[in-house]
């Protein structure tokens, strides 16, 4: 039996640690967070969860989440394609 190399892919709201996805190869589309006039993507690095946790009782107003970009989406995709075997 052969098996092929699959890829998956999610959003960064799975909340899958960085080291878990690395290991198993699963691409990560992040989504992202608002806080006042500022967007960080959701993506362990310009966003660090414990820092933002430990912040958000003192966030006013209260953060919120938007989606990627379809381009973004697109290239993680198109990224998890090249690597898939088809």
């Amino acid at each position: 039996m052969t098996f092929k190399k699959i890829k998956f892919v999610t959003d960064s709201t799975c909340d899958i640690p960085a080291d878990v996805a690395r290991k198993w190869g699963i691409y990560v589309v992040p989504t992202y967070v608002n806080i006042g006039e500022e967007s960080f993507a959701d993506d362990g690095v310009e966003l660090d969860r414990e820092d933002f946790f430990n912040r958000l009782s003192s966030i006013t107003p209260f953060p919120t989440t938007a989606a990627p970009s379809p381009g973004v989406a697109r290239e993680v995709i198109e990224d998890a394609f090249e690597d898939a075997e088809h």
